[in-house]
């Protein structure tokens, strides 16, 4: 008695292919985890309260980059329309290339922060402000550690 090949389909109850892992999909992750730390990060000054036109673009801008990292094959592959598609891919890599500007503009500026000013030098410092009479959190701060 000879025993018969079994198929190997009906092991595996019909299904025969195996799924192949999808080898983008672990940068995409910490793509997409990287992101949500930058949005976090552009949010800390709001419990300091500070809010300014940064925070609130910046956060959504990095939320937007993480949602896109994590489905931005699914979405590219269901984009038919060519136009639509070059649009799509241009918005990505305009917030790709934001987020490259943010990044090293916040190096820049954590680099400029331990330096010392030359004496009686004119400072401006962007994002503080006078509230009425009184400064705002951010430029008090600033103050007394001048």
């Amino acid at each position: 008695m000879t025993k018969a090949k079994q198929n190997p389909a009906r092991k595996t109850g019909g299904k025969s292919r195996k799924k192949t892992p999808d080898k983008g999909k672990l940068p995409r992750r910490i793509f997409a985890a990287i992101f949500l730390i930058l949005a976090v990060w552009c949010m800390l000054p709001v419990f300091a309260g500070i809010f300014n036109i940064g925070i609130w673009l910046a956060s959504p801008i990095f939320l937007v980059c993480a949602v896109l990292s994590l489905y931005f094959k699914k979405i590219d592959r269901r984009l038919s329309n060519k136009i639509v598609k070059a649009v799509y891919r241009v918005i990505s890599g305009a917030l790709l290339l934001t987020v490259i500007i943010f990044v090293a503009l916040s190096f820049v500026m954590v680099y400029y922060i331990h330096r010392r000013p030359a004496e009686n030098a004119t400072v401006i410092v962007p994002g503080c402000q006078i509230i009425g009479r009184s400064p705002s959190p951010m430029l008090r701060y600033r103050l007394e550690a001048a």
